[in-house]
């Protein structure tokens, strides 16, 4: 059961209809708004044989029967079918989640409350100067089940909201490197309080191990805190960062980074 279609042609529910139908599964896809609103979307599955509609209700019975619910990221964990569907103990994954349980999974990933795609869109231009291969995902508009099919360990660069990051919490895997902007105030109209939206942020490093680095923003008080709760290399960003750790900062006008005491002047 997908639960949310959406309408980007590379997003998350479209992504993940063709993904399951390809493979041989029934696939049913429930979503809010009207066959109406998202004619273009099913459109887009029109070749797909195997996907049943239900649009603008969500009854409990789509539960019956079901081996995963997908949970697109503009559906809120308040959703009556999610919540149904965690107290039925039916599995809950998402597009991210896939992605990391591949055994080949290789991932930069980049989350915060601003920033985001900015800083995704410049890690991965500068990425690409050694990786050709590279690919650019998440947030941005592109599901990793466009390319899941052929992937073979290129590295992905994605930009991952807390929407898209809880789809970590039934997986044990995580990013090689993650990044972490800045927590502000937001989404609370899809969160119960500000600490859930922050425990989902914090999914981006929680399966992370010493072999593994998470970037902190020092100026970031919220963001901070994190360091007492991360078990990868922390390597700091910052107007200023702590004294002898590793990390990039200002000096003047110059970029400058440190690392293992050495310091490095970038720009």
């Amino acid at each position: 059961l997908i639960i949310g279609l959406g309408r980007y042609a590379q997003g998350t529910g479209i992504s993940a209809a063709k993904f399951f139908s390809r493979h041989g599964a029934y696939v049913t896809v429930n979503d809010q708004k009207t066959a109406e609103d998202l004619r273009e979307s099913v459109n887009q599955l029109s070749k797909y044989k195997r996907i049943n509609y239900v649009f603008a209700e969500s009854p409990i019975s789509l539960l019956q029967d079901v081996s995963f619910v997908f949970q697109n990221p503009g559906v809120p964990d308040f959703h009556p079918l999610i919540v149904a569907a965690r107290r039925k103990k039916i599995p809950i994954i998402n597009d991210w989640s896939m992605f990391f349980m591949h055994r080949k999974a290789r991932c930069v990933a980049v989350t915060g409350t601003r920033g985001k795609t900015t800083t995704t869109t410049l890690l991965y231009k500068m990425i690409r100067q050694k990786y050709r291969s590279a690919k650019l995902a998440g947030n941005i508009g592109v599901s990793p089940l466009t390319f899941l099919n052929r992937y073979n360990g290129e590295l992905v660069v994605a930009e991952l909201s807390s929407w898209l990051l809880r789809g970590l919490r039934t997986t044990d895997k995580g990013p090689h490197i993650a990044v972490v902007t800045n927590i502000m105030r937001d989404h609370q109209n899809a969160y119960k309080t500000m600490n859930a939206y922050v425990e989902d942020k914090e999914l981006i490093f929680k399966h992370q191990t010493s072999r593994d680095y998470t970037v902190l923003n020092y100026d970031d008080l919220r963001v901070r805190e994190m360091v007492k709760k991360t078990k990868g290399n922390v390597v700091w960003i910052g107007e200023t960062i702590p004294k002898n750790s590793d990390g990039v900062f200002l000096n003047g006008s110059m970029i400058v980074m440190r690392k293992q005491k050495k310091e490095y002047h970038i720009i």
